[in-house]
């Protein structure tokens, strides 16, 4: 079906109307000062995202004593990579089950940029298997990335049951 020329000159109109009577904010096109508003935020959103994020080296530099002082103990430390993904989830497991007798459960989540829900659910199992010892376990310099993971799915209560460590 083909349209008739009428039809095309109607559009043509009411989008020269329309550009008569665009708002002065509206540069020459549509959509144009909103790209340059959300590249702006980008900006200010990682420019405060490097500020309130404190230096990896310092991160790790300060939980080295923890670390030590946990295996010392006779303490578990589980490491968890960068991005825990389901692929991880059966090695973390494992380091889970293995450790469920420590005397110290200490989760290293320093580096975590992002974590899937099986890793977290395995998390909160070991916990609850470890609900007689207080704390059930510690989290070492938890990023904001492993605490949105627990908040994002109701399990906010249950990631407080652990002690926090820098």
């Amino acid at each position: 079906m083909t349209k008739k020329s009428q039809d095309t000159s109607e559009e043509d109109a009411v989008a020269d109307d329309f550009a008569t009577t665009m708002p002065a904010w509206m540069t020459d096109g549509l959509g144009d000062d909103v790209d340059a508003a959300s590249d702006a935020d980008e900006d200010v959103v990682a420019a405060h995202e490097k500020a309130a994020k404190p230096d990896a080296a310092t991160v790790a530099e300060d939980a080295e004593p923890q670390v030590e002082a946990a295996q010392n103990a006779g303490g578990a430390i589980i490491v968890l990579p960068k991005r825990a993904r389901l692929s991880q989830a059966e090695d973390i497991i494992e380091q889970l089950t293995a450790a469920i007798d420590a005397d110290d459960l200490v989760i290293d989540a320093r580096e975590v940029e992002d974590i899937t829900s099986p890793i977290v659910t395995a998390i909160i199992s070991a916990l609850n298997s470890r609900a007689d010892k207080t704390p059930p376990a510690a989290v070492l310099a938890p990023t904001p990335a492993f605490i949105d993971a627990f908040s994002d799915l109701g399990l906010f209560k249950d990631l407080m049951k652990m002690e926090f460590r820098q």
